[in-house]
């Protein structure tokens, strides 16, 4: 798994939790865009954050969050 590769790659070793899934139409919604780039399989780059500061990149952060699948990872 990719995020065990990575994780055990940093020095301070963080420990891997999961990670969140969600649809691109909940990206679009947001007014941001999507880069597919396939590393892993499906892994896609959001681009296009608001320049208009921190906090609306953070709103629009939570509402990712908010509409993503969480998938815990197993020990």
């Amino acid at each position: 798994m990719v995020g065990e590769q990575t994780a055990s790659s940093r020095s301070d070793q963080p420990r891997l939790y999961g990670r969140g899934d969600l649809l691109a139409g909940v990206v679009l919604d947001q007014e941001l865009e999507i880069f597919r780039n396939d590393q892993p399989l499906h892994h896609a780059n959001i681009k296009g954050w608001s320049p208009n500061g921190k906090e609306a990149q953070r709103i629009k952060a939570l509402e990712l969050a908010a509409e993503s699948k969480r998938m815990l990872h197993d020990e």
